[in-house]
C-alpha cells in the first residue's frame, strides 16, 4: 500500500475474522501475506499456535525487512481485558497512531474511536485466531492516512490462553503525503 490519488475515495472496508481456518491470503498484501505465512511457519506440530518465544523480530527483518517498521506487538492483560503495548514500529508513529510502547488500552466507552480496534483485538484473544482488516482508519491517525491494512496474530502464552498478538499495520497515504518507500 502506499498513495491513494486524490480524490480517490478509500476502497469499502473488509474485515476477515478467523474461524479456525486459515487466512485467505489473496486478500493481503504480499508483506502481511508473508507474515501470515512466517506465523503458521511457528505452528506447533500438534497445531497450537506459536508462541512469543516462536517469534523472532531478527528472522522477520530479515525474511521481510520492509515490513519490520509496521510491527506492533501487544501483551494481553485480563480482569478486565487490557493490551499493553510492547512494541510500536516506527511506521506507526508516524502515521500518527495514538498509541506507543508502554501505553495500555483498556474497555473504550461506547462510541470511542478505539473501540473498533479493542473489540477486533478482544476477538482475536477470545477466539484464538487471526483477524484481517482493511479500510479507513478507525483510530484517530494523521489526516493524511486514507486506507489501513491490518493483520492481527495471536501468541500463545505460558498458561495456553492467548498470552500476546503480532501485528502490522500498512497505510496508504493521500497523494504528495507521506509516502514511505517501506510501505506498499
Amino acid at each position: 500500500m502506499n498513495v491513494v490519488r486524490s480524490g480517490g475515495a478509500a476502497p469499502a472496508p473488509r474485515q476477515l475474522n478467523g474461524t479456525g481456518g486459515p487466512l485467505p491470503v489473496e486478500h493481503l498484501s504480499w508483506k502481511l501475506a508473508r507474515l501470515y505465512r512466517y506465523w503458521e511457519s511457528k505452528h506447533g506440530a500438534d497445531g497450537t499456535m506459536p508462541r512469543r518465544r516462536d517469534i523472532d523480530p531478527v528472522e522477520i527483518a530479515r525474511a521481510i525487512p520492509e515490513l519490520l517498521p509496521h510491527v506492533w506487538l501487544v501483551e494481553v492483560l485480563r480482569d478486565p481485558f487490557r493490551f499493553r503495548y510492547r512494541l510500536v514500529g516506527e511506521a506507526i508513529v508516524e502515521a500518527g497512531s495514538p498509541y506507543r510502547t508502554g501505553d495500555v488500552m483498556g474497555p473504550p466507552a461506547p462510541g470511542e474511536p478505539s473501540r473498533s480496534l479493542y473489540e477486533n483485538l478482544l476477538q482475536v484473544c477470545q477466539g484464538r485466531t487471526w483477524s484481517y482488516r482493511c479500510g479507513a482508519p478507525t483510530l484517530p491517525h494523521s489526516r493524511h492516512v486514507q486506507v489501513v491494512e491490518r493483520l492481527s496474530l495471536p501468541l500463545q502464552g505460558e498458561t495456553g490462553e492467548v498470552g500476546m498478538i503480532l501485528s502490522a499495520s500498512l497505510y496508504s497515504w493521500q497523494e504528495g503525503w507521506g509516502v514511505d518507500s517501506r510501505s506498499g
